[in-house]
């Protein structure tokens, strides 16, 4: 299940970014840190596709709320040093913070990059992770949403397995968002890891 691993056995050199990640959970002395990151990224995010509209309130707080995402599921961060580089947060089904639609299924949730580190293939990784650990759940389904602004990430989504599922659009703090299904095959890796 060490997805990382096949990660690094793919580094050209030695000098390539995933043999210097780590990846560990977020623990309760995270959760400041964490928050302040994700809210960094999504700001940014934010003001590349709306840049005449501040975040919502209602927005700031989910994103600050780790806690809710720890109790409920897990939460990943992934670092270089010091530096967050990467987090996500996977959470069971039926949970409060849970925003699945589907019965069962995982939800995938709370997924920043930091900007400087966009594009040099660390959202696959932090995918198949997620995919991992939703089948050690036995969760036949993993759910998310997008912001319906951004292309760039819906187009990501979809080349990873996704598929845009008209039940989980919704709108939430104001903001248009796509729901996207994908479904948890129980066995091993090989196909994801071929399709990275």
């Amino acid at each position: 299940m060490d997805i990382l691993n096949h990660f690094r056995s793919q580094a050209v050199n030695s000098r390539d970014i995933f043999n210097f990640l780590e990846v560990r959970d977020c623990g309760k002395a995270d959760d400041e840190r964490l928050g302040s990151f994700l809210l960094r990224v999504f700001g940014m995010a934010g003001i590349s596709h709306t840049p005449d509209t501040p975040m919502p309130v209602g927005r700031i707080r989910e994103i600050l709320d780790v806690s809710s995402r720890r109790r409920d599921g897990v939460v990943r961060i992934f670092e270089i040093g010091d530096r967050i580089a990467a987090s996500y947060s996977l959470i069971r089904p039926s949970t409060p913070s849970s925003g699945a639609w589907h019965a069962g299924a995982g939800y995938f949730a709370a997924f920043g990059i930091d900007p400087a580190l966009q594009g040099i293939g660390l959202a696959p990784l932090l995918l198949l992770e997620a995919l991992a650990i939703a089948r050690a759940w036995e969760c036949p389904k993993l759910q998310l949403k997008a912001f319906a602004a951004s292309k760039r990430l819906r187009t990501m989504y979809e080349r990873r397995g996704f598929t845009e599922d008209h039940v989980g659009h919704s709108i939430e703090h104001g903001m248009n968002l796509i729901g996207y299904t994908t479904n948890v095959e129980f066995g091993n890796f090989v196909h994801d890891l071929k399709s990275i």
